[in-house]
């Protein structure tokens, strides 16, 4: 499949399908994107999933060809969502959530780190070691099943000094509506702590193009020593969804 433009026809989206546009990462076992659960109510150990976009999971449907992690590929998957994760996880052994974990059970680690899978509806941590979880939360939780995909054309951005400039080009032969770009700072004295700031999109018209100059650093009183970490594209419709970015660290 090709990246450009296209029309909706094209894609041959089904009744009960969306389009979801974002970054592809794998999942890992011990990790922040966890591939492995640990189910404290069962003292088992499960496989989960292999990649997920952002923080959603992603199965693959039929033969698809998984492709390859590249920091600056978005892709366009078509499908739908489905709820419950644990029809998907397969049981592979025992473990103890008393001792699982590794060296992550030793690390410091913030509430924003946890994948969803660790948190509950709330949001408090049900565990703070990544993927230590129960049944209850897996089944409350949504994954997406990928039908289709392609690359996609979506983002850029280059450095200039202590500025950022980010263009967004919408490759879709149809308006995106209410999107918005979410910019990750962290810093702060002592622990460092994210902030976030945002700019909206009210609209980008197909083949349009818009570009934005983003600070590297927040200079304001309040918000010293604060550094761009992440950038994402976000925007949520009966249709169409982004969740689609970048991860600067302290490359930025």
């Amino acid at each position: 499949m090709n990246s450009g433009a296209f029309a909706r026809e094209e894609v041959q989206i089904s009744e009960g399908n969306v389009i979801f546009i974002g970054d592809l990462s794998p999942n890992d076992k011990l990790s922040f994107q966890p591939s492995q659960y640990c189910l404290t109510d069962e003292n088992a150990l499960f496989s989960g999933f292999s990649h997920r976009i952002h923080d959603t999971n992603v199965f693959w449907e039929n033969e698809i060809k998984i492709p390859s992690k590249k920091f600056d590929q978005f892709y366009l998957f078509i499908g739908s969502y489905q709820k419950d994760l644990t029809t998907r996880i397969q049981k592979i052994g025992d473990c103890d959530p008393n001792t699982y974990g590794g060296t992550l059970r030793e690390q410091q680690i913030r509430l924003d780190w946890l994948p969803p899978e660790n948190r509950d509806q709330m949001g408090a941590p049900i565990s703070w070691v990544p993927g230590i979880t129960n049944r209850e939360r897996l089944k409350d939780l949504e994954y997406f099943s990928v039908s289709g995909i392609r690359k996609l054309k979506l983002m850029s951005y280059v450095k200039k000094g202590e500025m950022i400039e980010v263009k967004v080009r919408n490759p879709l032969s149809l308006s995106l509506k209410n999107l918005t770009l979410v910019l990750h700072y962290e810093g702060g004295k002592g622990k460092p702590m994210p902030l976030y700031k945002r700019i909206e999109i009210p609209e980008l018209a197909h083949k349009k193009r818009i570009k934005k100059t983003i600070p590297i650093f927040l200079k304001t009183s309040n918000h010293k020593n604060f550094r761009l970490e992440e950038i994402r594209l976000k925007m949520n419709s009966d249709e169409i969804n982004i969740d689609a970015g970048y991860y600067l660290g302290k490359n930025g």
